[in-house]
């Protein structure tokens, strides 16, 4: 019941230290907060745990016709050029960002800390773009890591995306990194044309 109470607040985690940012869930109720909605959560001993989110029901009319028509060329990016890693701790986000950018035409190689992100950008110089999660475990966060890794690769751009900041975070970040943050949850446009944008600075 403890764990249960506390399981939506951001940094709690019944993994061993270093294993997670205890942020999963945060994330998702700060997602459904925003959307108006609610989640609740029932777990009992030897049966399982069950998370259930209620959202409010969207008042816009689809038109599947129109969407259908406008669908190919929300992101006519299978021309995309560049060399991107991506640095994040959440095998599933990773995932699908990696499938959002190579559909897009980039050339993406992945990460899932800091420190395997500096040990990538040693072996290929040729990456251009750092793509990082803010918050993530092993002793070193996105922010830390797109400082070093522009100290050794002076000519490395940066994006960082987190879907939990303070506003301090977010102030830090826009001060060091022109690009600032692109916050999660995002779409596959959103993604293509920050990428692109950062790319061309």
């Amino acid at each position: 019941r403890e764990v249960q109470e506390h399981a939506f607040e951001p940094f709690f985690s019944t993994r061993p230290k270093g294993e997670g940012t205890g942020l999963g869930l945060s994330m998702v109720y700060g997602f459904v907060q925003r959307a108006g909605g609610h989640a609740t959560i029932q777990s009992a001993l030897g049966s399982g745990t069950q998370i259930r989110l209620y959202l409010p029901r969207s008042k816009k009319t689809s038109e599947p016709t129109k969407l259908a028509a406008h669908t190919p060329t929300v992101v006519q990016a299978g021309n995309g050029k560049g060399n991107i890693l991506v640095v994040d701790d959440e095998k599933e986000l990773m995932e699908l960002t990696v499938e959002f950018l190579t559909e897009a035409g980039f050339k993406v190689s992945t990460a899932r800390n800091g420190k395997e992100a500096l040990e990538a950008l040693d072996r290929a110089p040729e990456i251009e773009l750092l793509f990082s999660d803010v918050l993530m475990p092993g002793g070193m966060n996105g922010y830390e890591l797109a400082v070093q890794a522009q100290q050794k690769h002076p000519r490395l751009k940066v994006l960082l995306t987190s879907g939990f900041t303070d506003n301090t975070v977010v102030d830090d970040v826009k001060q060091r990194f022109s690009a600032g943050i692109l916050k999660k949850p995002f779409r596959k446009q959103e993604l293509v044309q920050q990428i692109r944008r950062v790319l061309e600075q």
